[in-house]
C-alpha cells in the first residue's frame, strides 16, 4: 500500500512540474524589425517637365520644376543635370549665390562633371561655375594637396589663391606636424604680404603651437615685411 501511495505521489509531483514548465514565460525579447524605408518617387517626370520649360525659356516654371525634381529618386546623371539648369537659370537671374550652390551640388553629385564645350564661357554663369569648381576642389581635397596648391600659388605671387588654399588645409584634420606648422608659415607671409598684420602675427602665433622649436629658414629671416610680425610673437611666447 505505501509502495502504491508512494508512486501516486511521485506521479502527481511530476505532473505540476512539467506543468510549471509548460506554463513558464520566455524571457528572451524580440528583436524590433527594421523598418522599411519606403523608395521616394521618381523625379524623372518632374526633370522632363523642367527641362521643356527651360528649353521654352520659361524660367520661373521651369526652376520648381528642377527643384522638385531634385528632391526625388533621380539617377546621377539625372541629378547633375538637374542642378547645372538651376545654376544657368539662377545666373540668369543675377542670383550668383544660388548659382554657386546650384554648381556645387552638381560637383557633389558628380565630381568629374564639366560643361559642355558650348556652355563654356557663357559670361551669366561662368563666375559662378568656376566659383562651385573652385570650393568644391577645396572641400574635398586633402591638407597634404591643398597645401601643395598653396605652395604653388604663393611661387606665382597669386597671394590671394594662396591664402584660400592654405586656409583651409590648415582646417584638415590629416595636415599634422612640421607640414601644419609650414602652412602656417606662409599663412603668415602672404598676410603679411597683403598687409594683413594682425592675421600674420596670428599665423606665427599658430606656428609655434604645432612646433615649439619653429624657427624661420635664414633665407626667409631679414624680410622686411614679415621678420619684424615673427620677431614680436616670438619675443612674446618666450617670455
Amino acid at each position: 500500500m505505501k509502495k502504491h501511495s508512494s508512486l501516486i505521489t511521485l506521479l502527481f509531483a511530476g505532473i505540476i512540474f512539467f506543468s510549471g514548465c509548460g506554463g513558464a514565460k520566455s524571457t528572451t525579447k524580440e528583436k524590433p524589425e527594421t523598418p522599411v524605408v519606403p523608395k521616394k518617387p521618381s523625379g524623372k517626370p518632374q526633370l522632363e517637365k523642367g527641362m521643356e520649360l527651360y528649353k521654352a525659356r520659361d524660367y520661373e516654371g521651369a526652376k520648381k520644376n528642377l527643384r522638385s525634381a531634385t528632391d526625388l529618386d533621380l539617377s546621377k546623371s539625372e541629378r547633375t543635370q538637374a542642378y547645372k539648369h538651376l545654376g544657368f537659370i539662377f545666373a540668369m537671374q543675377k542670383n550668383q549665390t544660388e548659382a554657386t550652390k546650384a554648381f556645387f551640388d552638381a560637383f557633389t553629385s558628380d565630381d568629374g562633371f564639366e560643361l559642355e564645350s558650348a556652355e563654356m564661357g557663357n559670361p551669366a554663369w561662368t563666375p559662378a561655375y568656376e566659383a562651385a569648381q573652385k570650393q568644391f576642389t577645396l572641400a574635398s581635397a586633402s591638407g597634404s594637396d591643398l597645401l601643395s596648391k598653396g605652395k604653388d600659388a604663393y611661387s606665382k605671387r597669386n597671394y590671394d589663391e594662396a591664402l584660400s588654399y592654405l586656409e583651409t588645409a590648415v582646417k584638415k584634420t590629416d595636415l599634422e606636424g612640421n607640414k601644419r606648422a609650414d602652412a602656417y608659415k606662409l599663412l603668415a607671409f602672404a598676410y603679411a604680404l597683403r598687409k594683413r598684420p594682425v592675421d600674420a602675427k596670428n599665423a606665427f602665433r599658430k606656428a609655434f603651437e604645432v612646433n615649439k622649436n619653429f624657427e624661420l629658414d635664414k633665407s626667409e629671416y631679414g624680410n622686411p615685411v614679415w621678420t619684424p610680425l615673427y620677431d614680436e610673437v616670438k619675443n612674446t611666447i618666450k617670455k
